[in-house]
């Protein structure tokens, strides 16, 4: 059972428990899992009077422990949100008095009153605060869904919601959208939408809605990179900027066919199978067969050297340093290595 599944099973048998800590990479889950606990407690309203949001890297203990002994309004429940919480990462143990008091609160909760913490993708297991909240509350970890659990969550999402779904629009969901639960979960909303008198989703309605082969798209930049077809990865570029695709979000799936491409040429280097390369790494026959195909066609060194690139532009657009679409260009220039200009891009007509 995952842990968004444990805690709706929980919430719906009425045990609520009075300290959670929330973690894991997929911050879609994680959040609906609030979701689900505030509707739960306080019926799915912002109420000013019952609910506090703290930020954990502002908010020392004292202030966190001031909130949560407040008595609830109207004899209700009182929740107390901690996000960024930075007392379960590694080398940040409890320390001195302030720490101490805030371990003694969850060993010894107040009736009434719900206290959530949101941590990062990991935490220590060995800190004296994770092991009193896993003593005492509750510790759900929301992980990246596998491509099973994937098929699966859309399937059971659509149910709950009385509608039908076909394999071929779970594998086109899967494919455009990546592992990317909030993605699906926007396509989803859409095709329902559409399809709300049928109660069915299939291929044709994902197209009519406007659902886009993004993997598909990213993947020909990569083979046109590939084939120092450089015009050509910038048309790419340009076609995904003109879906209206987040230039985020461009450049880390870029970036994440880059990474699935390298482990497949140390793959085929170890003897290994395309085959056996999907199934170890979970992947969608459709992305396994294209990176299988990628690999073929770079070096592990040209595959590291294009990481490090990519990095050095998110770290440059992030920081304000560089856009993404004129730093895009000048990537492919790197490449290029002085042999071929890339058409398009920047200067052109």
């Amino acid at each position: 059972m995952s842990s968004f599944d444990r805690l709706r099973t929980d919430l719906a048998g009425g045990k609520i428990a009075p300290v959670y800590l929330f973690y894991g990479k997929e911050d879609f889950l994680r959040d609906r899992a609030l979701a689900l606990l505030q509707k739960k407690l306080l019926g799915g309203v912002g109420d000013p009077f019952n609910l506090d949001v703290l930020d954990g890297e502002e908010c020392p203990p004292p202030e966190i422990l001031g909130c949560i002994r407040t008595p609830p309004v109207a004899a209700g429940w009182r929740l107390v949100v901690v996000r960024n919480a930075p007392f379960f990462r590694s080398q940040e143990g409890e320390k001195g008095f302030d720490a101490d008091k805030l371990t003694a609160y969850i060993k010894k909760p107040l009736p009434g009153a719900c206290l959530v913490f949101l941590a990062g993708e990991t935490v220590d297991r060995r800190r004296v605060l994770f092991k009193a909240v896993d003593a005492t509350g509750l510790v759900l970890e929301f992980a990246a869904p596998d491509a099973r659990e994937l098929g699966r969550w859309i399937t059971e999402r659509l149910k709950r919601e009385g509608f039908q779904i076909t394999r071929g629009a779970v594998d086109i969901l899967m494919v455009s959208c990546g592992r990317s639960l909030q993605m699906i979960d926007n396509e989803l909303n859409k095709a329902v939408l559409y399809a709300w008198e049928e109660k069915r989703i299939d291929e044709k309605v994902l197209a009519a809605v406007g659902s886009r082969w993004v993997e598909e798209n990213i993947f020909a930049v990569v083979d046109a990179v590939a084939e120092k077809k450089w015009s050509g990865a910038m048309e790419g570029i340009d076609e995904l900027m003109a879906m209206r695709e987040p230039p985020q979000l461009i450049l880390t799936m870029v970036a994440r066919q880059m990474r699935l491409i390298l482990l497949a040429v140390e793959w085929r280097r170890s003897g290994g199978t395309g085959q056996e390369f999907g199934t170890r790494n979970k992947l969608h026959p459709f992305v396994a067969r294209k990176v299988w195909e990628s690999s073929g066609r770079f070096t592990a060194v040209q595959m590291e050297s294009a990481l490090a690139g990519l990095a050095g532009l998110d770290a440059g657009i992030k920081t304000g340093r560089q856009e993404f679409y004129p730093g895009f260009f000048d990537f492919l220039l790197s490449m290029a290595a002085k042999r071929d200009r890339p058409a398009g891009g920047p200067g052109k007509a």
